[in-house]
C-alpha cells in the first residue's frame, strides 16, 4: 500500500462490525471508523438473563470500553446516504 493508510468505514456495531473493526485496528495500514446507531454493543446470548429478572447491563457493553485500547473512530449515528462513487457516507446527524 505504498506506506499509506487506507481509510475503512464500517457501518453497524453488531458482531460483524465490531469484530472487523477490532481485527483491522491491529494493522497500522488501516484507519478504522465504525458508525453505529447504538452506543452499546448488544450481546444477545445473555438477553435471557434480562428476560428472567436479571440485569439488562449483562447484555449491553459500551463500545467505548470495547474500543478503549484500540485506534478506532466511533460515530454514534445512522447512515442516511451512501455515495459509492465519491466514497462518501452521510449520517442523519449531518456527519
Amino acid at each position: 500500500m505504498n506506506g499509506r493508510t487506507k481509510k475503512v468505514l464500517i457501518l453497524g456495531g453488531g458482531f460483524g462490525g465490531v469484530k472487523t473493526a477490532l481485527e483491522l485496528s491491529n494493522d497500522d495500514s488501516f484507519d478504522v471508523t465504525l458508525i453505529t446507531d447504538h452506543a452499546d454493543f448488544r450481546y444477545y446470548p445473555t438477553l435471557y438473563k434480562a428476560a428472567t429478572g436479571g440485569s439488562v447491563l449483562a447484555s449491553s457493553i459500551p463500545l467505548k470500553e470495547v474500543f478503549a485500547s484500540k485506534n478506532i473512530g466511533l460515530v454514534i449515528d445512522s447512515a442516511k446516504h451512501i455515495d459509492r462513487g465519491s466514497k462518501i457516507v452521510r449520517t442523519t446527524g449531518g456527519k
